[in-house]
């Protein structure tokens, strides 16, 4: 398999976490760090990125990735993110809903915009949307939550290197 090259663009969340009111990220190209205080919100940054990507289970135990841990405590109207990216120059575009696990997945080109998954893509269902997922694992060349996580973010705390699950060693 052909090495893909992946660089996000924007990603915006609104009541996701810290993020009440909404924040926007643009990301420059190469390799971005954000580095501030505790507490700011960088790991919320990451959770919503893989949120929007592989969903938010509609858990209500705030100690686990899940709804519960990660709608703004205020409550507001919306709980919702957007991702640009692109994929060997290839532009997309992705909205979920939080609260509805409703997803809008696009690919953009000179001459428009091709719907490539619509729907409802709850991550702990029974019965996925089978197209949008074979459809990010053609993209990315993988639909594992945990490895695009081990792939493309260092979170903290920093894993040993003995507990890196198969998948990722195996890479």
């Amino acid at each position: 398999m052909a090495a893909k090259k992946v660089a996000f663009k924007r990603l915006q969340l609104r009541g996701f976490g810290i993020y009440r009111d909404g924040i926007e990220v643009l990301f420059e190209p190469g390799l971005n760090n954000l580095v501030t205080e505790n507490e700011r919100g960088k790991s919320t940054l990451v959770a919503g990125l893989l949120a929007i990507l592989y969903g938010l289970p509609g858990k209500s135990n705030p100690a686990e990735f899940g709804l519960g841990c990660y709608r703004n405590w205020d409550n507001p109207s919306r709980c919702d993110g957007e991702l640009e990216f692109t994929v060997n120059d290839e532009h997309y575009f992705l909205q979920r809903d939080f609260d509805t696990n409703r997803i809008s997945f696009w690919k953009t080109t000179r001459e428009g915009k091709t719907i490539l998954a619509e729907g409802v893509h709850n991550p702990i269902a029974r019965r996925k949307h089978p197209h949008y997922e074979k459809t990010l694992k053609e993209i990315f060349g993988l639909n594992s939550k945990e490895l695009f996580e081990s792939i493309f973010c260092i979170i903290q705390p920093l894993p040993e290197m003995k507990s890196l699950s198969n998948e990722v060693q195996k890479l």
